[in-house]
């Protein structure tokens, strides 16, 4: 659905990212690597053209995927030689060590050449050790461990593979605690030392039980997404609706006319005739009565499976995304109930906006980064939905001078939604301000770009006393900043003002985030207040 957008729209973006998305899945599906293939060879064509370096590696990588599966290594290392030259132009480390750890299970796969993969692989582990890579350390471990084995260098193939298995204790990596584990049996077995031996050997054959089970899981939740997805065949019996809506129309105006050449035929007769009449247009008036109620039914019925399409993306936002579930399910009850209190344009109207800021939300829940157009488009369509939580006595504003650079700067996805939340939720709920506001601007800085979040709710320090809880929000947000800072060239700074007049009363509250082209930190309030 998504490429078929895309190729509508002729935007060659995300017919890109499309093409990557369907090889990836078809790739993964026996007898259809062709097929996958060739969506992959048409994203790498389209990445190209664009210039966009990150979309041929993305490609590079994918499509030497194909041919490792495929048992063609030398063609595989050319597009990962290809890829290796394009990450260190990029100087991405990280791109540049999976790039190694791809090219070392490449030669590890053909067994042709174990010294060349164990270089390679020793390559990636060191660039992983720098970036605190963990997991990404414990496969290499396992790779030179399986090196080892193969070379019958026993005493280093178990200590690779006890480095591989305490790592993935630590990350708690079922899986890689099986193999590891059963390598590690293996290895004492020729050791001859039957006892961790066996050890080993049982570890492996728990972990795999408890794989198992999990992997039941999985299923369960399987079946329950191809249920969610049959239950898109609801829109065709939407239309069905619409269908007999315009019929029931129809009848109706057949019925008036059919009534007003009897009423017209009646007139001529007796006081009998009158009596006829009467009965002929209260028979009438209750036809109309039933068919307006069977409209005003279906009517309902149709903006109900609407409500029930959402509430089922809200269920599933709220559970793989962080977004406030109390906030979702807030905006569904409000739909709810202006659906069965009758007010079917205002809900349709809601509908609308909760559809399209859901849509986006999961369009971009998958992604690492955002531009800020998304990011403001996004918060545009979420503070239309707050809105119906004031009465009339709140206010917004958006405004960004930074147009021309909204493409080429990015920054985690969602990251600026909680800000907004907490300004809403803790800073102008509780006030007792006539006209709450709460103003977004976007401004170029001569370090990057700042991005202020401006209430005039009561301020952290009250905010703190209403709360009944400690929110997560700010947690998992300076967690997601610090991710971000360690693995992209930008660099985040932010910052939270308590705003206040010359007698200490709570003004509101201001949030300053710096998206700085360098790795280059400053006193954000300092500055700010410098220039009130």
């Amino acid at each position: 659905m998504a490429f078929n957008i895309a190729k509508r729209e002729n935007y060659l973006k995300y017919i890109e990212i499309a093409c990557n998305g369907l090889g990836n899945t078809l790739i993964a599906i026996p007898n259809r690597e062709e097929e996958a293939f060739s969506y992959l060879k048409r994203a790498l064509s389209i990445a190209r053209a664009s210039e966009n370096k990150l979309g041929v590696a993305m490609n590079y990588l994918t499509i030497s995927d194909y041919y490792t599966n495929k048992g063609q290594y030398t063609k595989a290392r050319m597009y990962l030689n290809d890829l290796l030259k394009i990450n260190k132009e990029l100087k991405d480390s990280f791109g540049t060590a999976m790039t190694y750890q791809s090219i070392g299970m490449s030669y590890l796969n053909e067994d042709t050449s174990l010294h060349t993969a164990r270089n390679y692989l020793n390559l990636s582990l060191n660039i992983f050790k720098n970036v605190n890579d963990n997991l990404r350390q414990a496969h290499v471990h396992f790779n030179l461990g399986t090196i080892y084995f193969k070379e019958n260098d026993l005493r280093n193939s178990l200590r690779k593979f006890e480095e591989s298995y305490f790592l993935a204790k630590e990350l708690k990596d079922k899986r890689l605690i099986m193999n590891t584990a059963e390598m590690i049996s293996a290895v004492h077995e020729k050791l001859s030392d039957p006892k961790n031996a066996l050890f080993y050997y049982k570890i492996s054959r728990q972990y795999k039980d408890s794989i198992k089970i999990s992997e039941q899981a999985t299923e369960i939740a399987a079946i329950n997404n191809r249920y969610n997805f049959d239950k898109k065949e609801s829109e065709i019996e939407l239309l069905k609706k619409n269908k007999s809506i315009q019929n029931a129309q129809l009848a109706t105006n057949q019925a008036k006319l059919r009534n007003r050449s009897i009423i017209i035929f009646l007139m001529s007769f007796s006081l009998l005739s009158v009596l006829l009449l009467a009965l002929l247009q209260h028979r009438s008036r209750r036809i109309r009565l039933k068919t307006e109620q069977r409209l005003q039914q279906q009517e309902k019925e149709k903006i109900q499976a609407v409500y029930e399409k959402n509430l089922m993306e809200a269920e599933m936002l709220a559970t793989r995304m962080q977004v406030n579930p109390h906030f979702l399910f807030n905006c569904l009850n409000s739909i709810k109930y202006m659906i069965q209190s009758n007010q079917n344009e205002q809900a349709i109207k809601y509908l609308v906006i909760f559809s399209r800021f859901i849509r986006m939300v999961l369009e971009t829940s998958h992604k690492p980064l955002g531009t800020i157009s998304e990011e403001l488009e996004l918060i545009r369509y979420y503070l239309k939905l707050e809105e119906n939580r004031f009465n009339d006595d709140f206010s917004f504003s958006i405004e960004n001078n930074i147009e021309n650079d909204m493409q080429n700067t990015v920054l985690p996805t969602l990251l600026l939604q909680p800000f907004v939340e907490n300004a809403i939720w803790h800073g102008l709920l509780p006030s007792e301000n006539p006209i709450k506001t709460v103003n977004l601007t976007v401004t170029s800085h001569k370090k990057g770009i700042q991005i202020i979040i401006d209430d005039n709710g009561v301020g952290r320090r009250k905010a703190k006393i209403n709360k009944k809880h400690n929110s997560m929000g700010t947690k998992i947000t300076y967690e997601r900043i610090q991710l971000f800072n360690k693995s992209y060239p930008n660099y985040i700074e932010w910052d939270i003002i308590d705003k206040s007049d010359s007698t200490g009363i709570p003004l509101g509250t201001c949030v300053i985030l710096l998206i700085h082209k360098e790795k280059e930190s400053k006193n954000l309030e300092e500055e700010y207040l410098s220039k009130r």
